[in-house]
């Protein structure tokens, strides 16, 4: 494997980087001024959205909320408490159940209070207030409201009983406060949170604040709750705002302190609001005039120690991949000359001059991932091992890597190489989640001796697929050749014997459907593969009998196949082990015995059956769907909704439809439950799906639904 010499990666990496360092300094400085030019008008278009974003949800919350706070007093139970029918406790309580209702279905409401003169005051906060007020200045706003026809929107700022902060209230009112003593004063109060209103309309935002003023110049919303309700006068930047006619507009304000805020603004189409959002303008520009600044320094910077650090590394790396590849190099020649065939300065210098100490080498295998292992980042097996080897501290270590999955090892000599290497295994599990094994040589080795050894672990490595998975097995150094010979002379004599037609017994036994045979068949290619150890004709017949069972079983492959012809072919294709191949097509065949059972209509309905029960135990599982069912009962997707098609006469997911809406429908009529969480425990996947839905299979919408079945008209 040829390697460029440090100078060589020298000479094109600084004339690429000199490139790409004057490139990001042109591209900055032009982008900049761009940038600049653009970003002034970028913040009114984008600004001026959110705000008309803002107005219109706005909009909706102001007549959706209307008709539904006026709904309140048409209840029954709220009528009985505000003209005192039935027993205080009574109505109450009845009352206090339609409030809570409300409060639940309105995130923006902070409380909800009815006032009468017969029953007294009822809150969402403590029920019947009989003795202190949850809030001690709503007998006072009762008296300045007077009867229906005052604005529909109050400001107040309340202290409410037990806290200390006020909190800024939008009150509306319904109702007639009548002065007569003859005569049922009565009120509904509710109070909209300027906090949560606030939130839902702007959200968590960085860049910009929004501000919401009046026709009369006072703050209706303001990032610091003292102001609310406080006149523009006492923030400098409005000044000039609350007297602009236009009903859009941006402009360039300044605070007490001289600070230069950016402000669009968007005027309400029907009610005498502006909606305001202030920027400041070293948060908007500042970054960019710094970039501007320090693009050219930071550049020139950034590539003198790019260069220089690139530079030392690459000599690094290069060193390093040109020892391994030596050490490589010596050993295959070893191989090939009978030990003699690589000079003697490079062997001093490899091995005889750095190896004082005798060796352990082995030839480690990753085997796949262990259970511990499944969630997390994979990494390159080579980089693994030698973080594996770096924490059990053994001196002087060099992996080289061989392939994707095999690694070549060796180090200073400590312990048995037994101990080592198990050492290994045991912290590659626990620290990396991966199954390791391989081939080891029993003892340790001089630094002369190590081409026999490797000869040995290549000779072994040949039939990995005999070996089990994550198995550890020892390797005697002795004499390489002769044992090559032998093992090939081995298998030029047997070959004959697991020829790739012995599959031939594997696929009669499966197309007439016989298990015993096909276990038979198996045992026989597994024995034939143990006597061959040859990993190309191993590799062969696991190809071969991935394509070949499904075209034998045709339309029962999807059946009896583990996670159908895709998944059965994949899962071949990730096993490298003689006895994980033939316990894997061991489960095949058991599979196979009940082939004929499950043609038959008995075993159609079993299945069906045992699937509508999954569908009645997890019907909550909003995760819940064919893939997740066809796992369960060892079907395929597509196999699963054409059975249960033809068994029930409807499609799976038609069928949990309707299980759902029946879970739904029971619930509204059974419970108080709010409407979302009926959706969550009916599984359905979101709640607007969840409204149409319903609709769509009633005529209703969930709370048409229930109020209808209280009032008897479904």
């Amino acid at each position: 494997m040829p390697y460029r010499s440090g100078k060589r990666i020298f000479s094109l990496f600084v004339p690429t980087s000199a490139i790409a360092a004057v490139s990001i300094i042109l591209s900055t400085l032009i982008l900049s001024m761009l940038y600049i030019r653009q970003f002034s008008y970028i913040i009114e278009v984008q600004e001026e959205e959110r705000i008309r974003g803002a107005i219109q949800l706005f909009s909706q919350i102001h007549f959706g909320s209307v008709p539904a706070f006026l709904s309140i007093m048409e209840e029954g139970p709220v009528q009985d408490f505000l003209f005192g029918r039935k027993s205080l406790k009574e109505r109450a309580l009845q009352a206090l159940k339609v409030l809570d209702r409300s409060l639940m279905n309105n995130e923006l409401i902070d409380s909800i209070y009815l006032y009468s003169t017969v029953s007294g005051i009822l809150s969402t906060r403590a029920g019947l207030e009989l003795e202190e007020l949850t809030d001690p200045t709503l007998p006072s706003f009762l008296e300045h409201v007077g009867n229906v026809g005052f604005p529909l929107y109050k400001l107040r700022r309340v202290i409410v009983r037990g806290e200390l902060a006020p909190r800024n209230f939008f009150t509306i009112t319904f109702g007639s406060i009548s002065p007569s003593p003859h005569r049922i004063g009565y009120a509904l109060v509710v109070n909209l949170s300027e906090r949560k209103i606030r939130k839902a309309l702007w959200g968590q935002t960085v860049s910009s604040q929004m501000y919401i003023l009046d026709g009369e110049g006072r703050f209706l919303s303001h990032p610091e709750p003292s102001f609310f309700g406080a006149h523009v006068k006492e923030d400098p930047r409005f000044g000039s705002l609350i007297q602009d006619q236009d009903d859009r507009g941006v402009r360039r304000v300044k605070d007490e302190h001289g600070k230069h805020w950016i402000a669009t603004w968007v005027d309400h189409p029907e009610i005498h609001w502006r909606f305001v959002t202030l920027a400041s303008e070293d948060t908007l520009f500042g970054p960019i005039y710094r970039v501007r600044n320090w693009a050219v320094l930071a550049s020139v910077g950034v590539l003198a120690f790019a260069i220089l650090g690139s530079y030392l590394i690459s000599l690094q790396i290069n060193r390093k991949l040109q020892r391994k590849q030596m050490i490589l190099e010596f050993l295959r020649e070893e191989v090939h000359q009978d030990g003699n065939g690589v000079e003697g300065e490079v062997f001093h210098r490899t091995f005889l001059g750095r190896w004082r100490k005798p060796l352990a080498i082995a030839i480690g295998v990753w085997d796949g991932i262990a259970a511990e292992g499944k969630d997390r980042e994979p990494l390159p097996f080579v980089e693994i091992v030698e973080e594996g080897l770096k924490k059990e501290r053994i001196e002087a270590v060099e992996v080289i890597e061989l392939g994707d999955r095999a690694v070549l090892i060796y180090c200073m000599f400590q312990e048995k190489p037994e101990i080592v290497f198990s050492k290994l295994k045991e912290t590659l599990r626990q620290g990396y989640g991966i199954e390791y094994g391989g081939f080891y040589i029993d003892r340790s080795l001089g630094a002369g001796e190590l081409p026999e050894g490797y000869t040995c672990l290549h000779s072994a490595f040949r039939t990995d697929y005999l070996r089990k998975r994550g198995e550890l097995l020892p390797v005697s150094c002795g004499e390489p050749r002769k044992v090559m010979a032998e093992e090939m002379e081995s298998f030029d004599g047997q070959a004959s014997r697991a020829s790739p037609l012995d599959l031939k017994e594997l696929e009669q036994a499966f197309r007439t459907g016989n298990p015993t045979e096909a276990k038979k068949a198996l045992s026989e290619i597994g024995e034939c593969l143990r006597r061959a150890k040859d990993p190309d004709l191993f590799r062969y017949i696991r190809t071969a009998i991935g394509y070949r069972l499904p075209e034998i079983l045709h339309e029962d492959a999807e059946l009896i196949l583990p996670g159908g012809v895709k998944g059965f072919r994949a899962a071949l294709a990730g096993i490298d082990h003689l006895d994980d191949l033939c316990g894997y097509l061991g489960s095949v065949v058991e599979r196979l015995q009940e082939r004929s059972s499950i043609h038959q209509g008995r075993k159609k309905v079993e299945l069906v059956k045992r699937v509508k029960t999954l569908i009645d135990q997890n019907l909550s599982d909003r995760s819940l769907g064919t893939e997740k069912i066809a796992s369960e009962v060892g079907l395929s997707a597509g196999y699963l909704r054409e059975l249960f098609k033809n068994a029930e006469g409807v499609s799976l997911l038609e069928y949990m439809g309707r299980k759902r809406l029946e879970v739904a429908k029971n619930l509204l009529q059974t419970t108080d439950l709010p409407v979302r969480e009926v959706c969550d425990r009916a599984g359905f996947l979101n709640y607007s799906y969840f409204i149409t839905y319903f609709k769509k299979n009633t005529g209703y919408t969930p709370k048409e639904y229930r109020d209808n079945l209280r009032q008897g008209s479904v």
